[in-house]
């Protein structure tokens, strides 16, 4: 329950102190930038340096589309990534206009009493002494405006708001990230960038729902210091003044919210685990009440300064004097962080994009390899009953004419050629056969013929038996052949292809090791 006055009041002007003392001194980060970029500039020209091809596969092909595809995709990534990186500029620019102050992102859903929560911290610096600024972000430009901010139980934060305490802090009060609208989740999004560290606030009624975990989890793999923070941690009862029953806000027990603490705290670790996000980096969470403060402070059973810490607020002084610090090397090499997010959620997804479109490619040219083999002994199969098929009317006229032996070769590789040839297309189907003449090899015919003088009737069955394994080896041998030539120039695309996977792995440790040789606080 209440603390004693001294510890209490201490909990709030130790705060304060601590906050005047800093000092934010920036780092020299031009040559980590400028690495940072020449990683990029390096990966770009890598891809791009030689475009995928397969010279046997038409351009009907699928796995010729999927090629050409791949290539615009990777042609692309310069333009789009430059894109992408200026579109993180408003909320940098931002950074800048605020480089000497710490910036908090106060986020969380519509209800989770964002406003209310700002307007209570700008009344206690300003009953302290302190300048407070209200202001609100338009197209980018900064613009002061008359507080305090307009509170309700539905969305009321159209655009980015916020305030400046102190000279020193900034809390920018955003439209929710599960807002309403798609105009305001978008504007969020925009300046997550922009701040030092985040409050999440999340209302009593609903602490820590999973959709806010999913956004939690970016802002923790940012490795930007977050504190959460249970909002409304409070309930209506009823007392007696005078004669009427009266209702009043009333602080949950210290129990209570010590259990929804605990129980977001634990949800929390879960889902961080479950995205392969270190938990170590969640900071505990407070519950606080405003609308309990405002109450206690005008009854006459209790001080501001019970009131205060018995609504948590000291609580969560003495949590956020704990994030100073880590926001302060946070904001020292933000420039380079930002560059770093840029690198790691644009560019590596687009890595991540390609990796899988080139996996499903190689799969497929793995089958395309095993169905060219299929398609070939099909193939050979189908020129060798056409080409048996012949020899009777080949025998029989050779028999009426000179019974030359030669002659009936000659025509059995021009009908085994042809139909080789005007079949390949039905078997082979989307590949590049220029070569299919170069390929045949007849040979098998002539040996089948070597032993015989003459085409005669004495030696028709002879003929014929020896002819239908040699057209037989013929078909088989030339298929093959054409078969081996396809699959070798697959296979030199897929060696091609897990080069590539394997280049992007590569990058993907050295953008790691970059980031631990340039950042080496990254452990806020």
């Amino acid at each position: 329950m209440a603390q004693t006055s001294s510890l209490s009041i201490n909990a709030e002007t130790a705060f304060l102190e601590h906050l005047d003392a800093l000092e934010i001194t920036p780092f020299e980060l031009r040559p980590a930038l400028e690495t940072l970029f020449d990683w990029r500039r390096a990966l770009i020209a890598e891809l791009t340096s030689q475009p995928l091809n397969c010279e046997v596969l038409a351009a009907s092909h699928v796995l010729a589309k999927r090629l050409a595809q791949i290539n615009e995709h990777v042609a692309g990534f310069d333009i789009r990534w430059e894109k992408q990186w200026q579109a993180r500029q408003p909320a940098q620019e931002l950074a800048h206009y605020f480089a000497d102050k710490l910036m908090f992102l106060v986020f969380g859903k519509f209800n989770a009493g964002k406003s209310s929560f700002c307007n209570f911290i700008a009344e206690r610096f300003s009953a302290q002494g302190h300048d407070v600024e209200y202001f609100t972000v338009e197209a980018g430009e900064i613009k002061t405006i008359e507080g305090p901010f307009k509170e309700g139980d539905t969305e009321t934060t159209a655009e980015i708001q916020g305030l400046v305490l102190a000279n020193r802090m900034v809390l920018l009060d955003t439209p929710g990230l599960h807002s309403l609208t798609a105009k305001n989740a978008a504007l969020t999004r925009q300046f997550l960038e922009s701040a030092d560290g985040m409050l999440w606030l999340s209302s009593s009624t609903s602490p820590g729902q999973v959709q806010e975990l999913d956004t939690l989890a970016l802002e923790l793999r940012r490795r930007k210091p977050l504190l959460p923070v249970i909002t409304r941690s409070d309930f209506i009862d009823e007392d007696i003044v005078g004669d009427e029953i009266v209702k009043v806000v009333c602080n949950k027990t210290a129990d209570n919210r010590h259990l929804q603490e605990q129980d977001l705290r634990a949800r929390a670790i879960e889902k961080l685990t479950e995205l392969a996000v270190d938990a170590d980096v969640l900071a505990p969470a407070v519950s606080v009440s405003v609308y309990a403060v405002n109450a206690y402070q005008h009854s006459e059973r209790a001080t501001l300064d019970g009131a205060m810490s018995a609504a948590g607020f000291y609580r969560f002084y003495e949590a956020l004097g704990e994030l100073l610090p880590g926001m302060v090397r946070y904001k020292q090499r933000k420039p380079a962080e930002v560059l770093l997010h840029h690198l790691e959620e644009d560019v590596l997804e687009d890595m991540t994009q390609l990796q899988n479109e080139l996996q499903t490619v190689m799969n497929e040219v793995s089958s395309a390899v095993k169905t060219v083999q299929h398609s070939s002994a099909r193939w050979a199969q189908y020129v060798w009953q056409q080409g048996v098929a012949a020899v009777p009317g080949l025998l029989d006229e050779q028999i009426e004419q000179s019974g030359s032996v030669s002659a009936l070769a000659q025509a059995l590789r021009v009908h085994v050629h042809d139909v080789l040839e005007s079949s390949a297309p039905r078997y082979l189907s989307g590949y590049v056969l220029e070569n299919v003449q170069d390929c045949c090899d007849l040979g098998p015919i002539e040996q089948a013929l070597a032993g015989f003088e003459q085409v005669s009737l004495d030696e028709y069955e002879s003929l014929y038996e020896c002819l239908d394994e040699g057209i037989l080896a013929a078909t088989t041998v030339s298929s093959e052949k054409i078969a081996e030539v396809l699959g070798a120039s697959l296979e030199q695309l897929y060696e091609r292809l897990e080069s590539i996977q394997q280049s992007v792995q590569k990058n993907r440790l050295a953008l790691n090791d970059l980031r631990h040789e340039l950042l080496p606080t990254h452990h806020t």
